[in-house]
């Protein structure tokens, strides 16, 4: 056991073997690929702020229903290029997902209760996740285990039946010019009843069963002083806005999820993401003042993690967040004071 291993262990956080990371990757790599399948032809890159948005749906030059694939990226280009010269096809597709959740399987990874699955299915499906959707809170934390290659004992595996999906307003409206789903539909399809808030024409929770203990949130980031409920157009919906939350979606990334066949879905960094559940810490007050405890028990165990894998991520997402401007830097400071162990692994790291 090398030493990185036995200090990961020591924080209730063991390294996955080589073999395991690998089909993580690959998988995340083949689903993907599987989403872009029928993208063979009539590429349009459109230039909208500073995006350049990828769209497909056109046949000599008539437009059929618009799909919006994603930005403009090398990684997307390069998958687009497989699929229009037919080196990867269907058939390819299914027996790499099949070798690849073999080896997976055979680890106890986290996975999401079946309810929670068949939600977060049901929007990949149908296109939560590509159309600028991002999971956030305890359900990303639980996903980061093959994004990192790690293995969370069982006591430091958070769970929670509330699913929050987060996505900029500004960008829900570009592709929004492209394609638009009902999200609200979705979630009626599945049992989901609306709740009402002080405005009962905008709507961003929803929930399921008796007591209502599996929830739905939407959030968007807030620019302004106050925290409003805004429109997310591409889902057909409206979403709270909170503050500090533009900080957790930059450069979001993708993750497989190991339930029914398989699907990607869209997380933060997990550099990002810590740094986000210290500075939320301190705005734990009342009635959730609870909810400051997790939020540092996943801060602290996403940060001995990377301080060895990707030290350098999180002391740029660090001095990102400390760079804001005073607020930012008393909340970051107020968490370190909150958690005196937090504070002494991160000394001399980024402090």
């Amino acid at each position: 056991m090398d030493e990185r291993t036995t200090s990961m262990m020591a924080s209730h956080v063991s390294k996955l073997p080589d073999d395991v990371c690998a089909a993580a990757e690959g998988l995340t790599e083949t689903l993907a690929l599987e989403e872009l399948l029928g993208c063979k032809e009539n590429i349009e890159r459109h230039l909208v702020g500073r995006n350049v948005h990828c769209v497909t749906g056109l046949q000599n030059g008539v437009a059929r229903d618009l799909r919006y694939i994603g930005n403009e990226t090398p990684q997307l280009n390069e998958r687009l290029k497989l699929i229009q010269s037919g080196q990867v096809r269907a058939d390819d597709i299914e027996a790499r997902k099949d070798r690849y959740l073999n080896i997976l399987m055979q680890e106890s990874l986290l996975e999401p209760e079946e309810e929670t699955g068949r939600l977060l299915e049901a929007m990949a499906r149908n296109g939560v996740f590509r159309l600028g959707g991002v999971l956030v809170g305890t359900h990303a934390f639980r996903s980061y285990e093959l994004l990192l290659g790690v293995k969370f004992d069982a006591g430091y595996a958070d769970f929670t039946r509330d699913v929050d999906i987060a996505s900029f307003q500004k960008l829900s409206a570009e592709i929004a010019r492209f394609e638009r789903i009902s999200v609200p539909g979705l979630l009626e399809n599945l049992g989901y009843i609306q709740l009402s808030g002080l405005d009962p024409k905008k709507c961003w929770r929803w929930a399921k069963g008796k007591r209502s203990e599996h929830l739905v949130e939407f959030l968007t980031p807030s620019f302004a002083e106050a925290e409003e409920v805004l429109s997310l157009p591409a889902f057909s919906l409206d979403a709270q806005s909170l503050h500090h939350l533009n900080f957790l979606l930059v450069d979001s990334v993708r993750v497989c999820v190991l339930h029914g066949a398989s699907f990607l879905i869209r997380v933060p960094r997990p550099e990002r993401y810590a740094v986000h559940k210290m500075i939320i810490s301190s705005r734990r007050h009342g009635s959730v003042a609870g909810k400051a405890e997790k939020d540092l028990r996943q801060a602290k165990l996403l940060c001995k993690v990377l301080m060895e894998t990707r030290p350098n991520a999180l002391n740029l997402a660090w001095r990102d967040a400390y760079s804001r401007g005073r607020a930012w830097k008393k909340r970051l400071d107020d968490a370190l004071l909150l958690d005196a162990e937090l504070a002494a692994t991160l000394k001399g790291f980024v402090i």
